[in-house]
């Protein structure tokens, strides 16, 4: 009896460290708000994180976390200083990204991405003058995996085409193997890619890239020895 009564404990004691577990791995929901607090931890619409929470999370997030984004308009930089241009919204390995929410959902199927209008912008100094924009208002790393998502969002005001440093993908320069997804690129500017360009190989669907502009190639897209995935997408506009 003894040893079937320890058998049992064991068997508990595990089935209670794999449900904790699987907790751990599934990650984190932050949700982000123009209205959120810098003493929020984004644990509800209540708690919102700040933007200027928002940018720091995004560079500490761990695998499995997601990022719920409510309506309004975000930039990658509100510091200021010689640095700000090179920010961007990092979005690395394992981590998602979701616009479009209004900031009542409890479950992320419950979002309208086009209705409530998630904006990520480059444009750092509010004075609608291109040349102090971010150079890539979204970057992605070269570790992002599949399980890496961007989805809901307008990406615009990018402008990488003034400094021969920093000539790749205004609106998102990618060095990985994200999923992008339900996305508007508009008014982004770059040397190459204006609104996208993919070192490596994204799975792009439902988007749609107007008005971006390329000095040399690739006015709305340019992929550079690899192939991705573009499906049900609308070009409009773009120039190069």
């Amino acid at each position: 009896m003894r040893i079937k009564g320890m058998k049992f404990v064991l068997a508990a004691a595990f089935l209670c460290l794999s449900a904790a577990a699987s907790v751990t791995a599934e990650g984190a929901v932050y949700r982000v708000s123009v209205q959120g607090s810098v003493k929020n931890d984004g644990s509800s619409w209540d708690k919102a994180l700040h933007p200027v929470n928002f940018i720091e999370k995004l560079e500490t997030a761990k695998e499995g976390d997601e990022f719920w984004v409510a309506a309004g308009t975000y930039a990658p930089d509100i510091w200021g200083g010689k640095d700000a241009r090179k920010r961007s919204f990092l979005l690395k390995r394992g981590v998602a990204l979701y616009g479009g929410f209004s900031g009542k959902e409890t479950k992320r199927s419950q979002r309208d991405w086009k209705k409530n209008k998630t904006i990520l912008s480059g444009e750092l100094q509010g004075d609608k003058n291109p040349v102090n924009n971010s150079y890539n208002v979204v970057r992605v790393h070269e570790t992002a995996d599949q399980k890496t998502v961007i989805d809901g969002f307008f990406i615009t005001g990018g402008y990488a085409i003034d400094k021969p440093e920093y000539p790749y993908g205004g609106g998102l320069l990618n060095q990985g193997k994200p999923v992008i997804s339900n996305c508007v690129f508009e008014g982004n500017h770059a040397k190459s890619g204006g609104a996208v360009f993919a070192w490596s190989r994204p799975a792009i669907s439902n988007c749609t890239f107007r008005n971006n502009y390329a000095s040399e190639e690739g006015g709305a897209l340019a992929i550079h020895l690899d192939s991705p995935s573009v499906t049900d997408c609308t070009f409009m506009d773009n120039r190069a």
